[in-house]
């Protein structure tokens, strides 16, 4: 249901804002979950990291952009803004404009 699902999400965006907190240590403990056997767990997480894993994270969002599941729309989305030069913020959960970045 609608509630519980916004209820984790607040969970799960406060936890993101924690761990951004502690730094690199912080980015590498939510990073081990770029190779969680749960797809959408490696999406949402590769969303998140993009900025800060990108090599990994867009590899994640390709693998995932292929699949006939519906998170493979996040992941389409997450590459095209990245291609654009945006990418979702965790810790202040703004979408930031990018100076420079890697080409894909």
């Amino acid at each position: 249901d609608s509630d519980t699902a916004n209820e984790h999400y607040d969970m799960y965006i406060k936890t993101l804002r924690q761990l951004n907190k502690l730094g690199e240590d912080g980015l590498s403990a939510l990073a081990k979950l770029l190779d969680s056997e749960n797809i959408v767990v490696r999406v949402t997480t590769a969303c998140y990291l993009i900025h800060y894993r990108t090599d990994k994270a867009i590899r994640v969002l390709t693998e995932a952009a292929k699949e006939d599941r519906g998170i493979a729309m996040l992941a389409q989305v997450t590459l095209k803004r990245w291609e654009h030069g945006r990418y979702l913020d965790p810790a202040s959960g703004k979408e930031v404009q990018l100076n420079l970045r890697k080409p894909l």
